[in-house]
C-alpha cells in the first residue's frame, strides 16, 4: 500500500505558514477526488484514495512527526519505499520543487523525527521551496512559521498544484518515472538547479 504524508503543524495558526506546505499539497489531493480527513488510530489524521492508498496528515507539531508515523505503523504497517513525504526545504529555492529517493534531513526537525522512528532515510519525498531573500535575512525557525506573503500567493498555488500531480504520478508509477519527469523538468528551467544525481534512476 503506498502511504502519502504531508508534514506541517496542526490548528489554524500555523495553516497559511511556510512550514505547511506538506498540508497544503494534502488538502489540494483531497478536494481533487473528494476527500474528507478523518482521525486515524492515534496522532494522525487519515483518508484513502479509490486505489486504497492512504493519505496521511500528522496531528503532532512538526518536531514530533515521528511520533504519528510511529501510529500509522501499527495500524498500517508502512514500507519506507512506498511512503511519500512531503514537506517544505529551506535549502530550495521558492518555486521549485525536488524529487528525492533518500537523503539527509539537513536542518528539518520533521524529517529528523521521521528518520528517527522508521529507523532509515530510505524513503522518497517531494520537497518544496521556501528559500527567498526574506529567508536569508531572517531566522530559520522564525521564517518557517511566517505565512506567505501576498505577491508570493500565486507562485504557492502552483507549487501545491505541481507537488500534487507528482503525487498522483507517485500512485500510479516508479518513483524513477516521477523523479524523471519532474527533476528534468525543474533542470529545464536552470541547468545548474537540479545535480545529475537528481535525475538518475534510484536503484532497487
Amino acid at each position: 500500500m503506498k502511504v502519502i504524508v504531508g508534514l506541517g503543524n496542526p490548528g489554524k495558526k500555523y495553516a497559511q505558514t511556510r512550514h505547511n506546505l506538506g498540508f497544503m499539497v494534502l488538502d489540494e489531493l483531497a478536494d481533487r477526488h473528494g476527500l474528507t480527513f478523518k482521525s486515524g488510530r492515534g496522532a494522525f489524521l487519515e483518508t484513502r484514495m479509490s486505489d486504497g492508498s492512504l493519505l496521511v496528515k500528522p496531528m503532532t507539531f512538526m518536531n514530533l512527526s515521528g511520533q504519528a508515523l510511529a501510529d500509522v505503523d501499527r495500524r498500517y504497517p508502512l514500507n519506507p519505499r512506498e511512503t511519500l513525504l512531503i514537506h517544505d526545504d529551506l535549502d530550495v529555492d521558492f518555486g521549485r520543487l525536488k524529487i528525492r529517493p533518500t537523503g539527509s534531513a539537513g536542518g528539518h526537525n520533521g524529517l529528523k523525527s521521521v528518520f528517527s522512528v522508521m529507523g532509515t532515510q530510505d524513503i522518497p519525498r517531494i520537497k518544496i521551496g521556501i528559500n527567498t531573500p526574506e529567508r536569508r535575512q531572517t531566522d530559520a525557525e522564525v521564517y518557517v512559521l511566517k505565512p506567505f506573503l501576498p505577491e508570493e500567493r500565486e507562485t504557492v498555488k502552483e507549487m501545491v498544484q505541481k507537488a500534487a500531480n507528482a503525487a498522483e504520478l507517485f500512485l500510479k508509477e516508479d518513483l524513477n518515472i516521477v523523479m524523471n519527469h519532474y527533476n528534468r523538468s525543474e533542470k529545464d528551467k536552470d541547468p545548474e538547479s537540479v545535480s545529475d544525481d537528481e535525475t538518475k534512476e534510484v536503484t532497487p
